[in-house]
């Protein structure tokens, strides 16, 4: 199982698995940790080509993925806008991308 796959298996077992957990702050932090891993990649796996932009095939496919099967949870709700938007930006990382990213998904602007 690639990155992809291990980000949103975290993430789901964080937004759903560990609703429970009594200090609700802390699963909210890994919750948005895992999400924007999620989101964005790794600088060695990123989401979005380098060169052109592109979000990877294999990312599309695990967000789609992930809220098919998930659809009930909050990092869901989140993928199902960001999806919207990749539709679209044709896929393609944007300034209206990189917005959502950083008001959506808590990711601080460089």
């Amino acid at each position: 199982m690639g990155f992809v796959g291990r980000s949103a298996r975290r993430n789901r077992s964080v937004s759903s698995g560990f609703s429970q957990h009594t200090n609700r702050a802390v699963i909210e932090d890994l919750r948005g940790w895992y999400l924007r891993a999620f989101l964005t990649g790794w600088d060695n796996t990123p989401s979005f080509d380098r060169k052109t932009g592109e979000l990877s095939p294999e990312v599309r496919s695990s967000f789609e993925r992930f809220v098919r099967v998930h659809g009930s949870t909050a990092s869901a709700d989140v993928l199902r806008a960001f999806l919207a938007l990749l539709v679209r930006t044709d896929y393609r990382r944007t300034p209206d991308i990189d917005d959502f990213l950083h008001t959506r998904s808590g990711i601080p602007r460089h």
